[in-house]
């Protein structure tokens, strides 16, 4: 990760993960409202959740074991007693937050799969992953995809420009979640509530049962 690349293509897994978010997250409201929707079934979304954090956990070990074993990377060694310093910090970084992100995937599976831990857990452990990220990475500023000149960091022009630049991508993204949002809600409405309500009927028994016992 020691160029623009290697900071883009986490960073597009991230922005994909994002957008998955913004889609399921409505649909499981709108689907929670309308009880008698199948694909709004409890355990449909608890299987969901359970897959979604074996992905983050596989995701994380690729990230970690590539971090640790690329050729010049430090291949599990902190520090380096020949040369008596560090050995490619930026690398344990990397690996660092990947290890967060593995964290909240075996939570999640956790707390989807047995009673252990509350939901919530899975939550705060998201957020703690992503502000470990977010301590960690700054691409664009520290390798300029156009090769040119790297970011004076200390200019107050170039502080005001990405405080600035913040904002519009924080508005952007409320942006894309009130579009996908208004898209989930079309689709449920449109499309789902014409299904046959006599689908219901394929639920497996065991499921049936979970459905009685639990609210949607």
């Amino acid at each position: 990760m020691g160029n623009f690349k290697g900071h883009a293509l986490p960073g597009s897994f991230f922005l994909l993960f994002g957008l998955w978010w913004s889609v399921k997250y409505p649909f499981r409201y709108l689907c929670q409202r309308r009880k008698n929707i199948y694909l709004g079934s409890k355990a449909g979304f608890l299987r969901l959740e359970f897959t979604e954090g074996i992905i983050k956990v596989v995701f994380a070990l690729i990230g970690m074991t590539a971090e640790q074993f690329v050729s010049d990377g430090p291949h599990l060694k902190l520090y380096n007693n020949e040369k008596k310093q560090w050995n490619c910090l930026m690398n344990w970084q990397h690996a660092t937050m990947y290890l967060f992100y593995g964290i909240s995937g075996l939570v999640d599976i956790v707390t989807h799969s047995t009673n252990v831990l509350p939901e919530v857990l899975g939550r705060m452990m998201l957020s703690l992953a992503v502000f470990v990220e977010g301590e960690l990475m700054i691409g664009f500023v520290l390798y300029p995809p156009s090769g040119s000149t790297e970011w004076n960091q200390v200019d107050h022009n170039n502080i005001m420009f990405l405080t600035m630049c913040y904002c519009w991508h924080y508005a952007i993204t409320l942006l894309i979640m009130g579009v996908n949002y208004t898209l989930v809600s079309w689709v449920v409405r449109t499309k789902i509530m014409q299904v046959p309500s006599m689908e219901i009927g394929l639920l497996k028994p065991t499921e049936r049962e979970q459905e009685s016992e639990d609210e949607i």
